[in-house]
């Protein structure tokens, strides 16, 4: 039965808290955090447009500005102007036939937990993993959601206090991507964005999620009944054994048994 069915869910229970409906079969056990940053080298320009002037904000929708990426640029660039700020945009929004102006910087592709620690706010698409990221750094969070699951990321980033309301994708205008810029320059939208961070960093979801699995692996099924070095994966009706892969093959060899014989 598939609601007997063990679920792992890799997202923060700070997050997104387990429903109360749910079973003991389901697990919220935490993000998962790849953290590939200590061979990172940017380059010099990079390196030099961080370091001279205020902490950026970080702009970047992964690959579904490709339907329209110069519209979208327009209304970055103008909604930057108006408010003043510096921003760091993903080389999927700036693409290299868009000149750029000074207070922005085309990124190419580096890790986000390097980039993430040098700005001091993020503008993305909702994915779960850029949301993970940015919530992990405390960062305030506009959501600009195309598709998806992005909208719920966007809510709950909203309901958490560390970002303004959902904007669409398809419906973005200057307008409501300055009033983003400047909700999230409010010092309460930090001070809950670093709240939810120091949560999430007392969480490890690749260890949670390892425990859920081990918690819930039937290992009274998986004993082999012979040699028990392996755990057991076919049965033998006949005898009413379970045993392993390696025995099967050895009673199989010796014509002890037959293929029709072994049962998942």
């Amino acid at each position: 039965m598939m609601s007997d069915t063990p679920h792992i869910y890799c997202w923060s229970p700070s997050f997104v808290p387990k429903p109360s409906d749910w079973g003991s079969n389901i697990d919220v056990c935490g993000f998962f955090f790849l953290d590939g940053a200590a061979n990172y080298q940017p380059p010099q320009k990079f390196t030099d447009f961080l370091n001279n002037g205020n902490p950026p904000i970080y702009i970047g929708f992964g690959s579904v500005v490709g339907y329209n990426p110069h519209k979208l640029f327009k209304i970055v660039r103008d909604a930057l102007e108006i408010t003043g700020r510096r921003a760091v945009v993903s080389d999927s929004l700036a693409t290299d036939d868009i000149e750029l102006p000074a207070n922005i910087f085309r990124c190419r592709p580096c890790p986000y937990e390097w980039l993430f620690q040098r700005v001091d706010s993020v503008c993305h698409h909702g994915g779960a993993g850029t949301t993970a990221a940015g919530l992990r750094a405390g960062l305030p969070t506009i959501v600009v959601a195309f598709f998806g699951d992005q909208f719920f990321w966007g809510d709950r980033v909203e309901q958490i206090g560390a970002g303004p309301g959902c904007l669409s994708g398809d419906n973005l205008n200057t307008r409501d991507l300055v009033n983003a810029i400047q909700f999230i320059s409010n010092p309460k939208v930090k001070e809950n964005a670093q709240r939810i961070a120091a949560q999430i960093e007392t969480e490890n979801g690749c260890a949670g999620a390892l425990r859920a699995f081990h918690k819930h692996l039937p290992l009274d099924q998986m004993h082999s009944d012979l040699e028990s070095t392996y755990a057991a994966c076919c049965r033998i009706p006949k005898y009413n054994f379970k045993v392993s892969w390696p025995v099967a093959q050895v009673l199989l060899k010796a014509q002890l048994i037959t293929e029709d014989e072994l049962s998942p």
